[in-house]
């Protein structure tokens, strides 16, 4: 796909989400996902993993720099948001990997700190790229739902009630679609 397409800096795939078992959960993308090449959508979603289903050519990852490991947990959404603010992104409609959930993967065991790390990432962002407010606006929202997510799980209430008033105030539309079930939430650990 990348010989024949040079303007394309990154492409990733379709795959599937297995257990620890292997057996097959869902497909990853919905038949009718579309790139849209926009990096603000990717702010607000980081809807593929990298660098697990993607291709990425080297000149992509000069441009965007190298990852961030001291984000630790989250240096995967970091990079793929520079990527897209530098190069064009493009979309393989084809199941060409697997994505393992298990308790003990990265993700389940340290949701907190990527959530953390979010507000690193979405503060460097915003610096460098000439986002809307309003979407790092409602990133910062998305944040501090997961947040409020977290300690609600670890039992502090006080600062889950704080964060998901934070999140309620910096979108109030897409609160109120959460509050009345209108939109699905998922875990923080997704």
């Amino acid at each position: 796909y990348l010989q024949k397409n040079w303007d394309v800096g990154v492409v990733y795939c379709n795959g599937y989400c297995i257990n620890e078992k292997g057996k097959v959960l869902y497909k990853i993308f919905p038949e009718n996902h579309v790139e849209q090449n926009n990096p603000e959508r990717l702010l607000l979603d980081c809807y593929f993993n990298l660098p697990s289903n993607s291709l990425i050519r080297r000149n992509a990852i000069e441009k965007a720099g190298p990852f961030d490991e001291a984000l630790r947990s989250a240096q995967d959404h970091d990079m793929a948001i520079r990527l897209a603010e530098v190069t064009r992104l493009a979309y393989i409609d084809e199941p060409l990997w697997y994505y393992r959930r298990h308790p003990s993967s990265q993700s389940g065991l340290h949701a907190k700190r990527r959530w953390q790390a979010g507000f690193t990432i979405l503060e460097k962002a915003c610096k460098r790229y000439p986002y809307p407010k309003k979407i790092c606006r409602k990133r910062k929202s998305v944040l501090n739902f997961r947040m409020g997510q977290c300690f609600l799980e670890e039992k502090k209430n006080l600062n889950a009630l704080i964060h998901f008033l934070k999140a309620g105030i910096l979108d109030p539309i897409r609160s109120l679609k959460v509050i009345s079930g209108k939109e699905k939430i998922s875990s923080p650990h997704s």
